[in-house]
């Protein structure tokens, strides 16, 4: 009887996964369906309970203050749920992790499954996104779901999340056979971003790259000179291929937008073209005019691109607490899985390396308002890190988890 109960709670679990996947891909232009549909499967068919702590009732005053407040959401039901997908998406990452009793091994494999569903779908639509535009040499190119135009900023993130686990996997004790696949999604990931010809790609992981390896250099402390020798010889290889034009790298790099956008003579101009901090400016100058929300300094001024100030303008200041309390919640997380050395080494490089560059996507865009499955995204990973903390501390360190 046990062993059946497992196994259909194993197949609820797949189900779960693979509409989390089709959220992540948001599938349709939809991907609140899918949320709620594995929300449903994960209350009904497993009976799952969530920790009532800071995390969970920061999203449950996000969800409120947005379907209250945001004129977007609460002109109809199905608008006033749609701010509570994130709130559902923690609970389900939260409740993936499930074990009656806990076992280390199993809930961190169970961690490793859900970030690569969760990254794989996005991944899957800036590759989708790729294939559709593949003759098709300009950096704004067509969405495959929408059929609209979207340029590089917008394609990004789509790319961020198994960017970031792949980096993570590079500069970890990880078998050759996931070196070489985390290899090719980089390649893959960048080879676009230069049809894209966007910054924003590119820098993340170099940020991503440097934090990576100077967390893997902490963690070696006989093995230092090798790492150091290793990435000196890594990049030495990668330029002597580009000097001397090997498999005709440098002119495949030389012919495409992104070379032509920013080396090219006439195009310096554009590093200097970037108006977001002024628009940041505005809106924390009139931020007290509009207590409520209401998009009021998106009409005057455009996005902030910021998740704080965004969310501030459309629903208000009790969104803009409930934002802050999550975020800052998940921070003191990844701190805590990253001090704590009675975790793997993996594990905690790719919660530094995932939460580091979705904190910087943060402060980029207009999250909530034009990638809200990157958010949700984020909740479901981050559920699931709630929920292993939790266990870890039960059983031993035996602190609070917020």
């Amino acid at each position: 009887m046990v062993s059946q109960f497992h196994e259909k709670t194993i197949s609820i679990q797949g189900i779960i996964l693979f509409c989390i996947f089709l959220a992540t891909l948001n599938t349709i232009n939809a991907y609140y369906y899918f949320v709620f549909i594995a929300f449903g499967l994960l209350v009904f068919g497993t009976g799952c309970r969530v920790n009532a702590n800071a995390s969970f009732w920061g999203l449950v005053l996000l969800g409120i203050s947005y379907a209250m407040f945001s004129p977007y959401y609460s002109n109809s039901i199905l608008g006033m749920l749609k701010p509570f997908s994130y709130l559902f998406c923690y609970m389900i990452g939260y409740g993936l992790n499930r074990y009656e009793k806990f076992d280390s091994n199993s809930s961190l494999k169970n961690f490793y499954v859900v970030c690569i569903f969760v990254a794989t779908g996005s991944f899957f639509h800036y590759l989708l996104n790729w294939f559709i535009n593949i003759s098709y040499m300009s950096r704004n190119t067509m969405d495959f779901w929408t059929k609209t135009v979207i340029n590089a900023t917008g394609q990004a993130p789509l790319a961020c999340l198994a960017l970031a686990f792949a980096l993570a996997c590079l500069f970890s004790d990880t078998s050759k056979k996931v070196k070489w696949i985390s290899v090719v999604v980089i390649f893959l990931a960048l080879g676009y971003n230069l049809i894209l010809s966007g910054r924003t790609l590119f820098v993340l992981s170099l940020i991503i790259l440097v934090v990576a390896f100077i967390h893997k250099l902490r963690e070696q402390t006989g093995e230092k000179g090798k790492t150091i020798l290793i990435a000196l010889l890594s990049v030495t290889v990668i330029l002597m291929i580009y000097n001397f034009n090997l498999f005709s790298v440098r002119t495949q790099i030389e012919s495409t937008p992104f070379y032509e956008r920013f080396f090219m003579e006439d195009s310096n101009a554009e590093f200097h073209e970037d108006s977001r901090i002024e628009h940041k400016i505005e809106y924390i100058t009139n931020a007290s005019s509009y207590l409520f929300g209401g998009t009021h300094m998106r009409e005057q001024f455009g996005y902030a691109h910021d998740i704080f100030l965004d969310t501030y303008d459309e629903a208000g200041i009790f969104a803009f607490f409930a934002i802050a309390i999550y975020i800052l919640a998940t921070l003191r997380r990844m701190v805590k899985c990253v001090s704590n050395k009675n975790l793997p080494f993996e594990f905690r490089q790719i919660i530094l390396c995932i939460y580091i560059i979705l904190y910087v996507q943060f402060m980029l865009e207009p999250i909530i308002q034009g990638m809200p499955w990157l958010l949700a995204s984020f909740c479901v990973i981050d559920g699931s890190v709630s929920r292993i903390l939790s266990d870890y501390n039960k059983n031993f360190v035996e602190e609070t988890c917020y």
